[in-house]
């Protein structure tokens, strides 16, 4: 028989065989580890990034790197994902829970994305929205300033068409929608034909409009000649309508 440096080739070869069958099992479930992970990243992910998304409507949410997602035991399916914490950071804790009646822990990072109109000049109260007057951008509103007005700003779906501003618009800053409204049909001062009905009586007379008016809505006005006050529905062709 012969040897090598004093062991039989036998005996080297069965400890090679062994070895071998060792490494290649533990090779083995590193891989089935780490598909297990990957699975259950997939499965916990959409979940997650819904109920996230719950907080942040219109927003395209991202996992950021330092992210943890538990591994669920084998056989077990997620069942439900809970939010536990959320401070306008980008971070968020939240639990998973599984069929077998387990439950783990995990922490997302993320960033929460919406397209929105971004001022590229200054807009004071009463101009007109114009869409050259706009950049869209994708503003993270997962944290800052911008985390603070979430569900509130002006998204890049809707439009702008007919609508001027009602605060001051800076330079890189993005419109609210409590900061805008419709353009009126009727302005403070302009000059309408009213229409006065009481019972079968009814007369015409110029007034003056005191207020922002829409048509089909109740607005102001001042009689020229008498001075006083009406409230009326405005018409077309800048008619309001006042039942007495």
């Amino acid at each position: 028989m012969i040897k090598l440096t004093g062991v039989p080739l036998k005996k080297l070869m069965i400890k090679f065989a062994a070895g071998f069958g060792i490494g290649l099992a533990l090779s083995s479930f590193g891989m089935a580890a780490e598909n297990l992970s990957k699975n259950n990243e997939k499965n916990i992910e959409p979940a997650l990034r819904l109920e996230i998304g719950k907080k942040f409507p219109r927003a395209n949410i991202e996992f950021l790197n330092g992210s943890t997602f538990p591994v669920a035991h084998e056989g077990a399916t997620l069942l439900v994902i809970r939010i536990l914490s959320e401070s306008g950071t980008g971070t968020a804790e939240y639990s998973a829970s599984y069929s077998d009646g387990s439950s783990a822990l995990g922490q997302a990072h993320f960033s929460a994305s919406v397209p929105t109109y971004v001022a590229s000049r200054r807009i004071r109260p009463g101009d007109r929205l114009q869409k050259e007057d706009f950049q869209i951008q994708s503003i993270n509103v997962a944290q800052g300033l911008a985390y603070q007005y979430r569900g509130v700003m002006f998204g890049a779906n809707e439009s702008i068409e007919g609508l001027q501003a009602r605060q001051t618009i800076l330079e890189g800053q993005y419109p609210l929608t409590s900061g805008v409204e419709r353009v009126p049909d009727i302005r403070r001062g302009d000059t309408v034909q009213v229409k006065i009905q009481s019972g079968e009586v009814s007369l015409t007379t110029m007034a003056i409009v005191q207020e922002p008016g829409y048509r089909d809505q109740n607005v102001r006005v001042l009689t020229q000649k008498t001075k006083k006050e009406l409230v009326g529905q405005l018409r077309e062709g800048n008619l309001v309508e006042v039942t007495l």
